[in-house]
């Protein structure tokens, strides 16, 4: 049963077992393609990824909700975790432009707050 996978995938990445956590929300988007719970187990897949430092891995997955998912309320959370992925793959430029797009696109959000602070981060490190 979908729930059941679902809430065994969270309660993995829950208890910081990411690395099962990765299988549990791989195998359920495997199992549960258009299940409703799509949008949010991909976004803690790409969510257990970053908690793992698997940064590249995590810009990916994230992209993935943000593409797959245009509608989802995850979309805005996702934009600004690709955005701090890149910074911590160096990627300044990238990390920028992400935040400048959530601030842009998504103005009215709290997530909107944090790409603002990410933003003078990286105008106070110059880069």
């Amino acid at each position: 049963d979908e729930r059941t996978a679902y809430s065994q995938a969270f309660a993995l990445m829950r208890d910081r077992r990411f690395k099962q956590s990765v299988k549990a929300f791989k195998d359920f988007l495997s199992n549960f393609p258009s299940s409703n719970y799509a949008d949010t187990a991909q976004y803690w897949l790409a969510e257990s990824y970053y908690l793992l430092k698997y940064y590249k891995h995590a810009v990916s997955e994230f992209s993935k909700l943000v593409q797959d998912h245009p509608e989802s309320p995850k979309v805005v959370g996702s934009k600004v975790k690709i955005g701090l992925a890149q910074y911590e793959l160096k990627q300044f430029s990238r990390s920028r432009e992400a935040m400048q797009d959530v601030v842009k696109n998504h103005a009215d959000s709290s997530t909107a707050k944090i790409a603002k602070a990410h933003l003078q981060r990286l105008g106070r490190e110059g880069k």
